[in-house]
């Protein structure tokens, strides 16, 4: 007997999907390894498969939280050291010539969720947005992330210049609209809600706007401080 969790399940079966995608997409590079390349061709290929495989471990990472929904750490996090052990992560991969910013203040000491997913959402969401953003031509990409504080919940607000997409809720689950449709049922778990925007400067480049908001009574109590406070460039 077949068992369907709704939505969930689909979201378990996207996430499945974009696994075989990555993995197909290992496997390509790992055999140009053997090829006869020259070193800049070989370093391509190089970081194509940490890529890939970086964003897989994301991916798995939240496959639990969508088979087994409602489960809780026994105390949180500060939002400090969530979003700090996010711009570590990154700093780790390296980034490709994009730049990105992490706009972090004292504020942001305060307690996260008691959840074990939040890394793994951000990489998602951030791995998937650097992909993206690798293969543009001609233009820099740049992605920021501030926290900013509110009386009844915390918002996370990232803003990328990456090519204009269908982020709402009905596009396609692959890449940024999966790692987006994840974030919206988890969140939404908490009694928080994602919204995603864009804007265009000119004529010839748009930024997105993605804000995960995250009502503040579920959050642990106390907040001590994480590494890393301030501005962080990668």
């Amino acid at each position: 007997m077949a068992f369907d969790f709704g939505p969930r399940h689909e979201l378990v079966l996207a996430v499945a999907h974009e696994l075989g995608n990555h993995l197909g997409g290992i496997r390509l590079e790992a055999h140009l390894l053997c090829s006869d390349l020259g070193p800049r061709e070989l370093a391509r290929a190089s970081v194509e498969i940490d890529s890939m495989a970086g964003r897989s471990g994301a991916l798995l990472g939240l496959l639990r939280p969508l088979v087994v929904p409602g489960e809780r750490s026994t105390a949180g996090p500060s939002w400090l050291g969530v979003l700090d052990g996010a711009r570590r992560e990154l700093v780790d991969q390296g980034t490709r010539g994009v730049e990105v910013v992490f706009e972090l203040t004292d504020d942001a000491a305060c307690s996260a969720p008691p959840v074990a997913w939040l890394h793994h959402l951000l990489m998602a969401w951030l791995g998937s947005t650097l992909s993206q953003l690798q293969t543009r031509e001609g233009q820099k990409g740049r992605i920021q992330v501030s926290f900013v504080p509110g009386q009844s919940e915390s918002l996370i607000v990232f803003e990328d210049n990456a090519a204009e997409e269908d982020l709402s809720e009905g596009a396609p689950r692959r890449e940024r609209p999966l790692a987006l449709a994840i974030a919206r049922t988890l969140l939404g778990e908490l009694g928080g809600h994602v919204e995603a925007s864009i804007e265009r400067q000119g004529t010839d480049e748009t930024w997105t706007r993605v804000v995960w908001s995250v009502p503040k009574e579920i959050e642990g109590a106390g907040g001590g401080k994480g590494a890393g406070e301030g501005e962080g460039g990668v």
